[in-house]
């Protein structure tokens, strides 16, 4: 069944499990993500995932944040933010990991699962382009398998931020070292209030974009806070 930017996946009922979980779709039947070079809109949605460690094989979600950009402006009154209960993939969270994001083992052992959170993520993107940083390489495999353990297909178009990023730094536009998110943050005077954590992450990659199509465009930040997108 289709709906929005994702799909239901019939799969039989025996391969179901414990914990009223749905039936978890084969990683082999889990279509890959699908990315595109830029939005071809100036309303999409920007995403970021805080997990239990870098294996999206092994590791699990443990919280989930997004922000959407309508007409080219950051619009922080539409947000998504929820923990994950990481049981799916029978990891916890570690105290390296809490260090980092500040979110502890026994708060994700309070939250929702996968499975119950995934539906409402999809709900929230509808059929907007995904975008994110490094979500190529590291969130949109991770987003993959919570929607395999969701009985959900993910079919969004995603857009990588920190590859259009790069690309910048080698027409010459861009002198930056290091190609971290808050490399990009401080290079703009962007602040990121809660620097790892999901929300705040994402909030803060959204605004990054927008500095970064201004400059890929040659507008100074005082021309236009927005963008002017003609795709």
């Amino acid at each position: 069944m289709e709906s929005m930017g994702y799909e239901i996946q019939s799969v039989p009922q025996r391969e179901s499990l414990q914990d009223n979980r749905p039936p978890k779709i084969k990683k082999e039947d889990y279509p890959k993500t699908d990315f595109v070079d830029v939005p071809k809109s100036d309303t999409f949605v920007v995403y970021d995932l805080e997990t239990t460690g870098l294996n999206s094989e092994f590791h699990a979600v443990i919280q989930i944040g997004a922000v959407k950009v309508v007409d080219g402006v950051v619009d922080e009154s539409q947000t998504f933010e929820e923990l994950v209960n990481p049981k799916y993939s029978k990891v916890s969270v570690s105290d390296n990991i809490t260090k980092i994001t500040g979110i502890t083992d026994e708060e994700v052992k309070n939250a929702r699962q996968v499975w119950e959170v995934i539906p409402e993520f999809v709900k929230f993107i509808g059929d907007d382009t995904l975008a994110g940083f490094n979500n190529a390489a590291f969130d949109s495999k991770f987003l993959e398998r919570a929607g395999r353990h969701s009985n959900i297909i993910i079919t969004n178009k995603q857009f990588d931020i920190m590859k259009y990023a790069k690309r910048i730094k080698k027409k010459g536009n861009l002198e930056i070292k290091g190609d971290e998110l808050n490399n990009y943050a401080e290079y703009f005077g962007i602040k990121n209030e809660k620097a790892h954590t999901a929300l705040s992450d994402a909030i803060t990659t959204a605004k990054v974009y927008i500095k970064l199509r201004q400059l890929d465009e040659g507008k100074s930040s005082s021309e236009n806070d927005g963008l002017d997108l003609e795709w």
